[in-house]
């Protein structure tokens, strides 16, 4: 995991430093295919580039000192890994978009736009689902909204990962805080996912994260101008871990109502 450093005058590794910015991100470590590109630095870089093995462990990629993970750290990354195993599982078969599907695509009334900016959003569904039939074999595709054409990133039946495009990897540390509308398809028709959550919590830059399924389903979650970050962490952790996982995350963002979190789920 790369992160920014510290805001100094002095130094060039902090907010708005571009070299920096393209390269923060959670990353999967294989050492033959992982991007190498996230390991360079410039002269009085402070990022932290740090390795999760998954054992409680952690390594400073950079001085190679290992050290333990915070309880906090420790309790996320249980519950990290426990939801995304079970969502994978649960995401069900690929439903292969048609043309029916796509047109179908309702008008949902999203807060905080406009009626003309809430038909553009559904005309950028039934954008999303065409780009993911004729481009993507009906796998996941994100479209992240900019004033031009959309940034793109292509997935997988399962997901799809930010940190693969330099592009949307920039836009989205590098945005006013929230002013992107993130879009995506799931395959299978699932609701939100623990990675769904976590993006659009972790991101400041993104105010709305929408599902359009391959059947031509809108789900969406959206940060209202009463949104608190620190309010809706603490409201998150206190939900207790289900092993039902769907009912789990639906209980954890029903619980951000409280801070500000505005949604429609399934």
């Amino acid at each position: 995991m790369r992160k920014l450093g510290a805001r100094t005058g002095k130094k060039r590794s902090h907010s708005q430093c571009e070299f920096c910015r393209e390269r923060v991100g959670t990353y999967d470590y294989d050492k033959d295919t992982i991007d190498k590109d996230i390991f360079r630095r410039h002269a009085n870089c402070h990022c932290t580039l740090t390795y999760y093995p998954g054992n409680g462990k952690k390594q400073d990629a950079w001085s190679k000192v290992w050290s333990d993970v915070d309880k906090d750290g420790k309790i996320e990354e249980r519950k990290n890994e426990a939801l995304n195993l079970a969502m994978a599982k649960k995401r069900g078969k690929k439903i292969y978009i048609t043309d029916q599907a796509i047109e179908k695509v309702p008008f949902v009334e999203i807060p905080g736009y406009s009626q003309e900016e809430n038909k553009r959003i559904q005309e950028a569904h039934k954008v999303l689902l065409r780009d993911a039939q004729q481009n993507n074999q009906s796998n996941e595709v994100m479209h992240i909204t900019t004033e031009g054409k959309p940034v793109v990133v292509y997935g997988d039946q399962v997901s799809v990962d930010i940190n693969k495009s330099v592009q949307a990897r920039y836009l989205i540390n590098s945005s006013p805080d929230r002013s992107l509308t993130i879009l995506h398809n799931h395959p299978g028709g699932s609701s939100f996912s623990a990675n769904d959550v976590q993006t659009f919590m972790s991101h400041d830059s993104v105010k709305t994260l929408t599902i359009v399924t391959n059947q031509g389903k809108v789900m969406y979650l959206t940060k209202t101008d009463r949104f608190d970050k620190n309010s809706a962490r603490d409201l998150s952790r206190d939900v207790s871990l289900d092993k039902d996982m769907d009912k789990y995350l639906v209980s954890v963002i029903k619980a951000m109502y409280n801070a500000g979190v505005r949604y429609i789920l399934r």
